[in-house]
């Protein structure tokens, strides 16, 4: 019985993605996140204008958490919520670091990724995408369909 093929880079991948969750989830070091190597140099991908605007509408957020397995972070510019927003997910996959940001900027959303499809995009992006396109209405008012029932202990 031949043994199963396992790539090389897999263990390390697993190894490098479980500190990068474990070192960040719950923090507000966003500092220290960009100036992880590979994030940075992702973030100097984006050209100066997009990355400031980026920076900016993630000024006020909350901590770094996980979404769909990618550490992520939503804000706004400060006293612009619902104007001016931002996401950015960072995810490791196969070794290779991956960042994919989003902004809400003049009513139209803009969405940066080395994903040539927004299919292929992670689920915090496409979710955040969502969100906001509603002006954030699904999370003051239930949608139609939704049928609300409370548990009793």
């Amino acid at each position: 019985m031949m043994p199963a093929l396992v790539p090389a880079e897999t263990p390390v991948a697993e190894e490098q993605a479980r500190a990068l969750l474990q070192r960040y989830v719950g923090t507000w070091h966003l500092d220290a996140l960009l100036a992880e190597p590979p994030v940075h140099r992702e973030l100097e991908a984006l050209g100066g204008p997009t990355r400031e605007k980026l920076l900016r509408n993630l000024s006020v957020s909350g901590a770094i958490d996980v979404y769909g397995g990618a550490l992520s972070l939503m804000g706004n510019a400060p006293h612009r919520g619902g104007e001016e927003e931002a996401v950015l997910c960072v995810e490791v996959l196969g070794g290779a670091w991956q960042l994919h940001a989003a902004i809400l900027s003049a009513g139209r959303v803009s969405v940066y990724s080395r994903q040539p499809r927004y299919d292929f995009l992670p689920i915090c992006i496409r979710d955040w995408v969502a969100l906001v396109s509603t002006g954030h209405r699904y999370r003051f008012d239930p949608p139609d369909q939704l049928e609300m029932h409370t548990l009793s202990y």
